[in-house]
């Protein structure tokens, strides 16, 4: 029974609810604009009091501290904070504070050393006892002046609870000079604000008086505008739904034409669709050959200008996957192996072996018998090696093509172009990488030629760098063996033959001018010597 009616109110809600009229557009702005004016007055009132407040706190205190420091200096009260003796002058300090609890609101006033000790107070039990560590007259002593509005809370302030309920205390520094030197003690002015507070009341009350009348305002100016475009909307709502009628009607009477002509204008295009498509085919066909053909021949003359061998072989490679749109990569023929001399960097991983040896995989067998070799999925393909699977699995090397890299009747390598798995190249694609590996073995062998040419030119320029012959009859005396040069002139032949050769002399004695003269005149100079 419960549940029943619980059900049974629940519907009863739900069709109130169906049954509540729909807000119009006047009064849902009429809410939301109210919220929005009760915000803004709030923020408006509460920011303009609070920085209002701060600054009236600010003048109070700074102007209170002026008034101390004043009646300081004016009644000679820095001596009871250089002069020790002045200190137990207690009748002395007394009259000389009297001004300062004669101002507006004063009820209190002590005194305060550098070691937060209290010099003197109009309460003789807190004279002499120290109270360091309070905030408040560490902020003092650094020279700011310091203030506290609340209830009396700290030790020194035990009495001060009996008699007075909240006070401001004003810690007002003294320094040396006039508002300059060193802090030589503190001054505590406790105040009664009752004044600032009323003229704090005073200003609030004005502040939120004008937020909220401007808020009204704003809100009646807001929902006058807003009254006055709802009509203007209104008016327009109609007009529009009366020239909707009229166009829909013209729009139906328009759309069977169009229909009708439509279904003419239709078989008319299916026609020229059918004899443009194949039109469109062949075009494409043809252009696509043209552009294959014409990247064939400049790449096939950038190839045979290349005659730098290294330079070539890595440019083979690049050269097949521009016309393809493709990975390529080149294996030249070493001996009994197929080594990996350039690849794009996708078909780098497809040809992981850096070696293959002739008749091996598809590359190896391309070599061996000659002939091109295409597959759709090189992963599955029997004649893969089973270290290349790996690379062929990705969809963008799944498919291949090797031609053979001929130079007449010898295989200087393969071609290999990879392509998307299921991609089958056709034979034009076939005959294009066919002409382009025969261009690059035309290039390579061009650059092992003139590898070869530059390699013996460099040999012969080594060797007659290291040469340098004489011709010509050359006279020479059949006994001094002087020789005579172009200016008709003797001189000696290591002087004739150094002049015009790059060779040097060194001198020595041969076994046979040893033996015949040389030893001669020895035994000569011996006799002579005896």
């Amino acid at each position: 029974m419960v549940l029943a009616g619980r059900r049974k109110a629940r519907r009863n809600h739900g069709d109130l609810v169906m049954r509540l009229p729909a807000l119009s557009l006047i009064a849902r702005f009429s809410l939301l604009s109210l919220g929005c004016v009760l915000a803004l007055m709030a923020a408006l009132g509460w920011v303009t009091s609070h920085v209002l407040v701060q600054n009236m706190h600010e003048h109070e205190w700074e102007t209170t501290a002026q008034i101390v420091r004043y009646q300081a200096r004016t009644h000679g009260l820095e001596h009871i904070f250089i002069d020790p003796e002045a200190r137990l002058d207690r009748a002395r300090i007394r009259s000389s504070l009297s001004p300062l609890l004669r101002l507006p609101e004063v009820v209190r006033v002590k005194v305060w050393d550098r070691d937060a000790v209290v010099l003197w107070s109009d309460d003789e039990r807190l004279i002499g006892r120290s109270f360091a560590g309070d905030p408040d007259i560490d902020v003092a002593l650094r020279g700011r002046v310091s203030v506290q509005i609340k209830s009396r809370q700290k030790p020194e302030n035990a009495e001060e609870r009996e008699v007075f309920g909240t006070l401001a205390e004003v810690y007002v520094p003294i320094f040396a000079a006039q508002d300059r030197g060193p802090v030589i003690g503190v001054l505590e002015v406790y105040k009664v604000p009752q004044r600032l507070y009323g003229e704090i009341r005073k200003a609030r009350n004005t502040i939120w008086a004008t937020t909220t009348l401007g808020g009204l305002l704003l809100y009646l100016s807001l929902f006058w505008v807003v009254r006055i475009s709802h009509r203007s909307q209104i008016r327009a709502e109609a007009g529009r739904r009366k020239a909707e009628a009229e166009l829909l009607r013209l729009n139906q009477e328009l759309e069977q034409r169009v229909v009708d002509r439509t279904a003419a204008v239709e078989a008319a295009r299916r026609e020229l669709e059918a004899s443009n498509a194949s039109v469109s085919r062949l075009l494409d066909e043809s252009e696509r050959r043209r552009t294959r053909v014409g990247t064939l021949v400049a790449v096939s003359r950038r190839l045979t200008a290349e005659l730098d061998l290294p330079a070539l072989l890595g440019s083979i490679s690049e050269a097949a996957a521009e016309i393809f749109d493709g990975e390529a990569g080149f294996r030249l023929a070493e001996g009994e192996w197929l080594v990996r001399v350039g690849a794009t960097p996708g078909a780098l991983t497809a040809m992981a072996s850096e070696r293959v040896r002739i008749g091996e995989s598809i590359s190896g067998m391309v070599a061996a018998t000659a002939r091109p070799y295409v597959t759709t999925d090189a992963a599955a393909d029997s004649q893969l090696v089973p270290e290349h699977r790996e690379g062929a699995q990705a969809d963008r090397t799944g498919s291949l093509m090797c031609v053979p890299v001929r130079m007449g009747a010898r295989i200087l390598g393969t071609l290999i172009v990879y392509g998307p798995r299921g991609h089958r190249f056709g034979d034009d694609a076939v005959n294009v990488a066919q002409s382009l590996a025969d261009q690059a073995g035309i290039a390579i062998e061009n650059a092992r030629l003139y590898e070869a040419a530059v390699q013996a030119r460099r040999e012969a320029e080594m060797a007659l760098s290291q040469v340098k012959q004489l011709h010509g009859l050359l006279p020479i005396c059949a006994y001094c063996k002087k020789i005579r040069n172009d200016r008709n002139y003797w001189e000696q032949i290591e002087t004739y033959v150094g002049e015009r050769s790059q060779a040097t002399f060194s001198h020595g004695i041969c076994p046979d001018c040893r033996a015949t003269v040389v030893a001669k005149e020895l035994e000569d100079w011996r006799q002579r010597q005896r």
